[in-house]
């Protein structure tokens, strides 16, 4: 059999355990079945499944560089679970790699910011906007601080 891929996460017709084990755990995952079963079940349509495939080597790479990969794939689910639609979620990051890295950080580091997304996942679009954070990076580097009287 031909080297394993990523892609073989979702595509593959079966893979053992080991198989699924030397996937995942390059990535930084504690817990490689429930991370495997987040990953199954982010992909219960077909649809879903080929399009996170497309997306997936680079998907594992931004929650591996996040603080917590197990954290970051389990709030993913629920977040990809939450989203009105999860095709144009998976198209739209794949139009724009830069949110995958987004989402990997706060899903990683942030219990209460990953809530506030899955509570509202539209929120994404409105935070990975780049006129937004320029925005809001041209209003913090402008504020100026007086001393003290």
């Amino acid at each position: 059999m031909a080297s394993l891929t990523p892609k073989d996460l979702l595509l593959a017709a079966q893979l053992s355990s080991d198989q699924v084990a030397s996937l995942l755990s390059p990535y930084g995952f504690k817990d490689i079945q429930r991370a495997d079963a987040n990953l199954q079940a982010v992909a219960d349509d077909p649809r879903v499944r080929h399009l996170l495939a497309e997306i997936i080597e680079e998907f594992l790479f931004c929650i591996a560089r996040s603080a917590d990969p197990d954290q970051a794939l389990n709030f993913f689910e629920r977040f990809a679970k939450a989203a009105i639609n999860t095709s144009h979620l998976l198209a739209y990051l794949k139009a724009n790699p830069r949110v995958l890295d987004l989402l990997a950080v706060v899903f990683g580091g942030s219990p209460f910011m990953s809530e506030v997304l899955i509570r509202d996942p539209e929120y994404l679009y409105w935070i990975s906007d780049p006129r937004i954070l320029e925005e809001t990076g041209k209003r913090r580097t402008s504020f100026v601080i007086l001393p003290m009287p």
